[in-house]
C-alpha cells in the first residue's frame, strides 16, 4: 500500500489515538495520560526510556500536549495507517471520537467514505475542515473552534452537529445530504468578507430529513436554504442575522421545509427572504425584531404555508417589530395571519405589511396595540374567517391606510374599540360575509383618498356606522350593497366645535333595512333624519346633478319596513329636487311644479287633491250662493228657455228643479256624479243683463273703479263654474291615479 504509515514508525501520541479509535473510545489529553500510565504499569520501561529512540517529548511533556497533525486523522480515516503487520487499522464501528484535541493544519477529508460517526467535540482548529463529497456517518463539532467548513455535497447518514463552536467565519454545505438533523445552535458565524462565494452559512440544495437547529445562532452575513429541503422544523429561536452589505440576511428562496419555521424572538438586519418557500406546518416570528434600512425586512411572497403565521409580540415586554416592508403577496396560509400586538414601519418602503392577493384559511388579526405606519395592502386577499382590527392603529405616509379592495372576508370585519386610521380605509368590490363594524373606530383622511371607502362593496350582515369616536373625510358608499344598514349619525353629525363637514356617496347604495337594535345599534328612522343624512352628499348631487338612487332606495327600504308616510316624504323630497335642478322638459316642469306638485305632492302627497277639492267645492259654494240670492243665477234647459212661460215671465217654472248652491258646486266639481243641478242652472254671462245686479253693485258713472268691480264681479261666477269644472276633472284624475299608484316615478321604485 503506497503512502501507507506503520503503527511502530508512530509516536505515543498518533498510537494512544489509534488505540483509542480502534477500541471505539473517544480520544482526549485525559484518555492519553491514562493510556501512558496503563503502558507503565504493565511492566514496559519507563516511558522516556521507553520512546528515547524516537527523540520526542518527555511524558510530562506529551501528556500535557495536546496537537495532533490534521495529515494524521485524514491518513487514519482513509486507511493509510497500518499495523506492524502492514495491514490497514480500521477503526472501530462507533467511529472516531476526540475531544480537547487541537488539530493543527487543514483536515482535509474530501470523498471520504467513512459511514460512522465522527466527533470533534471541544476541539480547535487552526486551519479549514473540508468535507467536500464525503460520505459520512453523524458528525459532531460541537464546543469547538475552527475557521471554516466545506461540506458541499457530502453525505451524512445521522445528524451533524455543529453548537456552540467560535471563530468560524462561515459554513459551506451546499448540496449536502443529511439523513438527520442539523444543529448550529448557539454557534456564531463571522462570514468571510474575503471570497463572497463563501456565504456565511450556505445549505443551498441541500436535504436534511430532521430538524435544523439555529437556537441563538449568530451570522454577520448571508445565511442561505435556497432551494433546500428540510424534513422538520427549522429552528431560528433568539438568533441574531446581520448582513454585511445591507441586502439579505436570510435567504430561503424556494426552501421546502416538512414542518415549522420559527424565528421567535429573532433578531435580523438586513432582508429575510422565504420567497416561494413551502412550510407544511406554521410560520411563526413571534416577539421577533426585523430591520432594513435599504429595502424589505421580511419578504415570503408566495409562500405556502399549510399552517398559520404568528407576528405576534407581548405589547412592551417583547413585540414584534419590522422596520421596513413585510410582504406575504400572493402567499397561501392555511390558518390564521396574527399580527396581534405586532409593531410594523415601512422605513420609506411603499408599504409596512403587503399580503396582496393571499389566501388565508382563517383569521386575520392586526389587533391589539398593532401598529403600522407606512400603509398595510390586503387587496385581493382572500380571507376565510375574521378580518379583525380591533384597536389597531394604522397611518398611511403616502397612500392609504388600510387598503383591503376586492378582498373576500368569510366572517366579520372589525374596525371598531380604539381602532385608528390616519390615511384611508379601502374596501372597495370586497365582500364580506358577516357585519362590518365600525364601532368606536377613528377615520381620517385628506385629499383624494377617502376616510372609508367601500365603493362595490357587498356585505351580507350589518353595516354598523354606530358611535364612530371622530370621522374626517368622505364616506363612499357607492354602489355598495349591505343587508342592514346601522347609522346614529356619529360618522356625519358634526361634533361639538367643529366645522368639518362629512360628505357620503350614496349614489347606487342599496340596503334592504334599517337595523334598529336599540342595544347594539339604534338607527332614527325618522324621514326628518334621514333627509338630513340623505343631504351630507357631495355638492351638487342634490342640487345641479340631482342623483334620485339615494332617495328612492332611502324610500323602498322605509315602504318595506312598513313606514309608508316617511317614504313618501323621502319621495316627496326627491321629486321636489328632480324639478329644481335635474333635465325635465319645459312641458313636464310646467306640470309638475304648478299641478302635480301644489295638488299632488308630484304623487306622493295625493292628500292634498282632497284638501284642493274640498277647498274648491266650499269655495264654489259661497260664489254660487251669493249668484243664486241675487237672482243671477239663470236656467240652463234650452226648452225651458225656449217656452213661452219664460219669454213672458223671465224666471224659471213654477215645478222647475230649485237651485241648491251645495249639490250645485259638488255637482259642477265632480265628473261622475250628476244631481240634475249643473243640467238646470249656469252663472250668467257678463254682457247679460239680469234685473236686480244693480242691487249688488249701483251705477257709478263718475267711478272708474267701480266700473271695474263690476266687470269682474259680473266674470268671476261664470269663470269660476269653468274652472271648477276643469279642476275637478283634474283633481278627481289626480286622486284615482294615486290610489292606483301611477303618479311619481313608479319605475325607478
Amino acid at each position: 500500500m503506497q503512502g501507507t504509515v506503520s503503527y511502530g514508525a508512530l509516536g505515543p501520541r498518533e498510537r494512544s489515538i489509534i488505540d483509542a479509535l480502534a477500541a471505539g473510545d473517544v480520544w482526549s489529553p485525559a484518555y492519553y495520560g491514562t493510556w501512558l500510565r496503563d503502558r507503565a504499569e504493565a511492566g514496559r520501561k519507563a516511558i522516556r526510556l521507553a520512546f528515547a529512540d524516537d527523540n520526542r517529548v518527555s511524558a510530562t511533556e506529551t501528556e500535557a500536549t495536546t496537537s495532533i497533525p490534521a495529515d494524521f486523522i485524514r491518513d487514519l480515516l482513509f486507511g493509510k495507517v497500518t499495523d506492524n503487520q502492514g495491514h490497514p487499522i480500521t477503526v472501530n464501528e462507533r467511529g472516531a471520537h476526540m475531544r480537547n484535541a487541537a488539530v493543527t493544519g487543514e483536515l482535509d477529508l474530501t470523498a471520504l467514505e467513512f459511514r460512522r460517526p465522527i466527533s470533534f467535540e471541544d476541539c480547535s482548529f487552526d486551519r479549514p475542515i473540508v468535507l467536500v463529497d464525503a460520505k459520512l456517518g453523524r458528525v459532531l463539532l460541537n464546543n469547538s473552534a475552527l475557521p471554516i467548513l466545506f461540506a458541499d455535497r457530502c453525505e451524512v447518514e445521522g445528524a451533524f452537529s455543529f453548537e456552540k463552536v467560535r471563530g468560524c467565519k462561515t459554513v459551506q454545505l451546499h448540496s449536502a445530504r443529511i439523513r438527520g438533523a442539523l444543529t448550529l445552535s448557539w454557534t456564531k458565524l463571522d462570514g468571510d468578507e474575503t471570497d463572497e462565494r463563501h456565504r456565511t452559512l450556505n445549505c443551498s440544495d441541500a436535504r436534511i430529513d430532521g430538524n435544523v437547529f439555529l437556537t441563538g445562532f449568530a451570522a454577520m452575513g448571508e445565511v442561505r436554504f435556497v432551494g433546500a429541503t428540510i424534513g422538520a422544523n427549522l429552528f431560528c429561536d433568539d438568533a441574531e442575522f446581520a448582513s454585511t452589505n445591507g441586502s439579505r440576511a436570510v435567504y430561503c428562496n424556494n426552501a421546502a421545509i416538512g414542518a415549522s419555521v420559527f424565528l421567535r424572538n429573532a433578531r435580523a438586519t438586513g432582508e429575510i427572504n422565504f420567497v416561494h418557500a413551502k412550510i407544511g406546518g406554521r410560520f411563526s416570528c413571534k416577539g421577533g425584531n426585523f430591520r432594513n434600512d435599504r429595502g424589505i425586512s421580511l419578504n415570503c411572497d408566495s409562500i405556502t404555508i399549510q399552517g398559520g403565521v404568528s407576528l405576534k409580540g407581548k405589547k412592551e415586554k417583547s413585540p414584534f417589530c419590522a422596520k421596513g416592508g413585510v410582504h406575504f403577496r400572493h402567499a397561501k396560509v392555511g390558518g390564521s395571519f396574527d399580527c396581534t400586538d405586532g409593531h410594523f414601519d415601512s422605513n420609506n418602503q411603499p408599504l409596512a405589511l403587503d399580503c396582496n392577493a393571499t389566501t388565508i384559511a382563517a383569521d386575520v388579526l392586526l389587533r391589539g396595540d398593532f401598529s403600522a405606519r407606512g400603509g398595510v395592502d390586503f387587496g385581493g386577499a382572500v380571507v376565510g374567517g375574521w378580518f379583525n382590527c380591533t384597536g389597531g392603529k394604522f397611518v398611511g405616509e403616502i397612500g392609504n391606510a388600510l387598503n383591503c379592495g376586492a378582498m373576500t372576508v368569510g366572517a366579520s370585519v372589525n374596525l371598531n374599540d380604539n381602532f385608528e386610521a390616519k390615511g384611508g380605509v379601502n374596501f372597495d368590490r370586497s365582500k364580506v360575509k358577516g357585519n362590518f363594524r365600525c364601532r368606536h373606530g377613528s377615520f381620517a383622511a385628506s385629499g383624494e383618498l377617502n376616510a372609508l371607502h367601500l365603493h362595490g362593496a357587498h356585505v351580507d350582515a350589518t353595516l354598523y356606522l354606530t358611535k364612530v369616536k371622530s370621522f374626517e373625510g368622505t364616506l363612499d358608499l357607492q354602489d355598495a350593497y349591505v343587508r342592514d344598514f346601522a347609522d346614529d349619525a356619529s360618522v356625519w353629525k358634526p361634533k361639538k366645535g367643529s366645522k368639518k363637514k362629512v360628505v357620503i356617496c350614496l349614489d347606487g347604495f342599496e340596503y334592504d333595512s334599517f337595523s334598529n337594535d336599540e342595544d347594539t345599534a339604534p338607527t332614527d328612522i325618522s324621514s326628518k333624519f334621514l333627509l338630513a343624512w340623505l343631504k351630507t352628499q357631495p355638492k351638487g348631487w342634490c342640487d345641479k346633478e340631482f342623483r334620485p338612487q339615494p332617495f328612492t332606495q332611502c324610500a323602498k327600504v322605509l315602504r318595506s319596513m312598513g313606514y309608508i308616510k316617511d317614504s313618501r316624504l323621502i319621495l316627496y323630497e326627491r321629486e321636489k329636487r328632480r324639478l329644481r335642478h335635474h333635465n325635465v322638459t319645459r312641458a313636464g316642469w310646467l306640470v309638475r311644479a304648478f299641478f302635480l306638485g301644489p295638488f299632488a305632492g308630484y304623487g306622493y302627497r295625493a292628500h292634498r287633491a282632497f284638501v284642493a277639492l274640498l277647498g274648491i267645492w266650499c269655495l264654489g259654494v259661497v260664489i254660487f250662493a251669493h249668484e243664486g240670492r241675487f237672482g243671477l243665477m239663470r236656467v240652463a234647459s234650452d226648452p225651458v228657455l225656449a217656452s213661452n212661460w219664460y219669454v213672458a215671465h223671465h224666471t224659471k217654472p213654477p215645478d222647475y228643479e230649485p237651485f241648491k248652491p251645495l249639490l250645485y258646486s259638488l255637482d259642477v266639481l265632480l265628473p261622475i256624479i250628476d244631481f240634475n243641478q249643473k243640467h238646470s242652472w249656469i252663472p250668467n254671462d257678463a254682457d247679460e243683463h239680469v234685473p236686480g245686479f244693480e242691487r249688488i253693485l249701483p251705477t257709478t258713472p263718475d267711478a272708474n273703479w267701480a266700473h271695474w268691480l263690476r266687470g269682474f264681479l259680473a266674470w268671476l261666477p261664470k269663470v269660476y263654474y269653468w274652472l271648477e269644472i276643469i279642476m275637478g276633472w283634474f283633481l278627481s284624475t289626480v286622486i284615482i291615479a294615486g290610489l292606483a299608484g301611477l303618479l311619481g316615478n313608479p319605475r325607478e321604485e
